[in-house]
Parts: structure tokens; C-alpha cells; sequence
């Protein structure tokens, strides 16, 4: 499983539980498959678009690679939220085409994460972080080392190192620990320290 930043179009949101619409939302639910109405979509994806508009972080979407482009596999309000945001690129888990064969596992932050259709389990859409400041109540804040805190960047140590940068921090750029000790390396050689 791979965790990248993938633009909003090349995400193919529609299943046998959400699927388009001519309504004032665009979409409808199966109510009888999903477990929530039309209605109760319709506040998270607002309680959602707060929660972006405020800076806060997100759970990433769990996508499925496909000969075209990705399929949403969990995390429909998420996504929605960000389309009626205009975001151009939405933070996701990948599960490749064998990923899915196999139904394959992942763990993350105590949450086990299944390559199909509704494969995340999850209480909350917060991601545990909001700009290197700590959220009550979340045990899983644990998990996440700010070994840096800028203006413009931030360094998280926590499934690996990993770099944000702009605006809210969403570009992302992830190394193993070498690569992080050269870069680091690189940086110190330059005199590079703000």
C-alpha cells in the first residue's frame, strides 16, 4: 500500500452505495446498503468541510489502483467534501490491483485497513495531527513524533519520516531513514537552517 497525494478527478467516487443523482447534491445513497441516508451524508460531508476549512487534517480515502485511474473504496464523505471544496488533490491510501485480489491488510495508527469496498474502519475523520499541535482525547497522537516545527515545514516521524510543506501542509514527501539522514546531511553541508 502506497500513500500519496492523487488529483480529485482521477478518483472514481460511484459504487452500489453512492452513485450519481439529479438532485441538489449530485449523488444518492442505499440507505439499505450504506447505513446512513441521503440526509445524514449530507451533515457529515458539511461536518467534514468545517473540519478542512479550519486546517485540521483528514483520515486519508482508501483508493483502489485500476487500469484507468483509482476507485474509491472507503471514505465517500471525505472525498465529497473535498470535491465541493475545489481541492485539485486528495491524500489516499493505494491498494494495487493484487492488493485487492487478496484483500490484503495494513495497520495504521491501531486501525486495521482492508484493500475493499469499506475498508477502513474508523471512529473519527480527524487525522490525529492538526499543524504539530496535539488533539485531546486521541490515543493515537502518540504515534506521531514532530521532530520540526517552521512556519512553512514540518518534520513527523511516525510510519516513517516524512516532510510537510505548504499551504496546510499538504504537499508530502516521504523517506526511509537513510534517505531522511542524508537529506538531513545535505542540509547541515549547505548551512541550510531556516
Amino acid at each position: 500500500m502506497k500513500r500519496r497525494w492523487v488529483p480529485i478527478d482521477d478518483i472514481e467516487p460511484w459504487d452500489y452505495m453512492h452513485f450519481p443523482a439529479d438532485n441538489q447534491y449530485g449523488f444518492n445513497v442505499s440507505q439499505k446498503d450504506d447505513g446512513c441516508s441521503l440526509e445524514e451524508h449530507v451533515k457529515q460531508i458539511e461536518s467534514i468541510k468545517r473540519i478542512l476549512s479550519n486546517g485540521q487534517k483528514i483520515m486519508p480515502i482508501l483508493v483502489g489502483e485500476t487500469l484507468h485511474g483509482y476507485k474509491k473504496l472507503d471514505g465517500f464523505k471525505r472525498l465529497m467534501a473535498q470535491k465541493e471544496l475545489k481541492k485539485e488533490l486528495v491524500e489516499c491510501f493505494i491498494c494495487s490491483i493484487q492488493d485487492q485480489i487478496e484483500h490484503k491488510e495494513y495497520k495504521f495508527h491501531g486501525m486495521t485497513m482492508e484493500c475493499r469496498l469499506g475498508g477502513q474502519n474508523k471512529g473519527d475523520f480527524r487525522f490525529p495531527l492538526l499543524e504539530g499541535k496535539e488533539l485531546p482525547n486521541e490515543p493515537s497522537i502518540q504515534e506521531i513524533k514532530t521532530l520540526y516545527f517552521g512556519v512553512h515545514i514540518r518534520i513527523e516521524l511516525c510510519e516513517n519520516f516524512h516532510i510537510h510543506w505548504g499551504k496546510l501542509g499538504k504537499y508530502r514527501l516521504e523517506l526511509g531513514r537513510r534517505d531522511f539522514l542524508e537529506l538531513a546531511d545535505a542540509f547541515e553541508e549547505a548551512k541550510i537552517y531556516e
